[in-house]
């Protein structure tokens, strides 16, 4: 005997003293019934027979569950997955959205247009930080109209939300004192001997790789003796994978750097110049070093607006102020110039002008 029907036989022994009263009755056993039916319909577990109670007997207490639901989610990181897309751009995304997810259950919020902005506003992220996560958000959008049918039924007609957003610009001053710094050479210097005076002896050899050569810190912590090589007659460090196209490239080798580069491929143990055992669980060997020089600028009073990447940035405008052609730096750097002439057409800088051109990445270090 169901509850319902209990209570419906209960219910014909007690006499209603009014007709308001009869109404209640037969209201209050349909409510029940109703509960049961979906109960059975749908397979809900006892938890959720109990919420759906609750709803019953108080609808206000009703919050819209987020339409971003952990099994939606997960089939879209298998999307991703599958796509070969990295592990760490599917996690951060997944992380966006899972945010999203919370905020939409936590205000008991639709997903609108108005809605998505209220939340990023509630962040209180950079403008560009917070494209990245509008930029999760479409892609999610984009994948989830064309292969989930509830989702096409449900928001049927609905713009997607995370479009058209207007993001708060830095102007003038504002701008210009968020943007990053490259070091100068006597603080390239000065950061490379506190290294050494603190025993980071590794951090110090690629800070004067980084410095001599233009190279990312990642791209420095993969090279591996087979990474170095001849070209043309001139010893370069090849960079064998990257994002862009314009990042595999050849780096000739500073003249000065030749020691660091063979004690570094004789000292190895796993192929590798760069010892570390930092690695994280994406792949990414510089990750320990990256925090580690972040201590050490910090505790010389650089701000963030000094960062490893500055390094990088001294290279460039070092070689630029030396008057070495743009497309050259490009080219020892890994950038596209957004020339035609030079992105597609030119064949590139010679090992032999590439190498004329770092030399002007002089320091003393000692």
């Amino acid at each position: 005997m169901t509850a319902t029907v209990k209570h419906l036989r209960e219910s014909f022994d007690y006499i209603p003293t009014s007709h308001a009263d009869a109404v209640m009755v037969a209201d209050d056993i349909t409510q029940r019934f109703a509960v049961e039916s979906a109960q059975k319909q749908y397979h809900l577990t006892a938890s959720e027979t109990q919420e759906a109670t609750n709803l019953r007997l108080d609808p206000s207490s009703y919050k819209p569950v987020s339409p971003l639901t952990p099994k939606r989610l997960e089939a879209f990181k298998a999307f991703r997955e599958a796509a070969g897309l990295p592990a760490k751009t599917i996690d951060g995304q997944q992380s966006k959205l899972r945010k999203l997810s919370a905020y939409l259950q936590t205000e008991g919020a639709a997903l609108t247009h108005e809605v998505v902005g209220a939340w990023l506003k509630s962040l209180g992220l950079s403008s560009k930080t917070q494209i990245q996560y509008l930029l999760a958000g479409s892609t999610f959008w984009k994948w989830i109209t064309k292969n989930d049918a509830l989702w096409q039924k449900d928001f049927s007609g609905v713009a997607n939300p995370f479009v058209d957003h207007e993001m708060p610009v830095l102007r003038g001053r504002a701008k210009v004192e968020s943007k990053r710094l490259p070091f100068s050479r006597e603080d390239v210097e000065r950061v490379y001997a506190q290294a050494r005076s603190e025993g980071l002896d590794v951090l110090a050899d690629l800070i004067q790789i980084a410095a001599r050569t233009g190279l990312r810190i990642e791209e420095a912590c993969q090279l591996r003796t087979e990474s170095i090589i001849t070209v043309e007659g001139i010893l370069c460090l090849d960079i064998s994978d990257s994002k862009t196209a314009a990042g595999i490239r050849q780096v000739p080798v500073h003249p000065a750097l030749l020691p660091v580069i063979e004690r570094l491929s004789q000292a190895t143990t796993d192929g590798y110049l760069i010892a570390s055992n930092g690695h994280n669980k994406y792949g990414i060997r510089s990750d320990s070093f990256s925090k580690a020089f972040g201590r050490l600028k910090t505790s010389m009073g650089f701000t963030g607006r000094h960062v490893f990447h500055s390094l990088r940035m001294s290279a460039i405008t070092r070689m630029l102020r030396a008057d070495v052609p743009g497309p050259t730096v490009a080219d020892i750097v890994g950038h596209e110039t957004g020339l035609v002439t030079f992105d597609i057409y030119h064949g590139g800088a010679s090992p032999q002008q590439k190498l004329e051109a770092i030399q002007h990445l002089a320091y003393n270090f000692v």
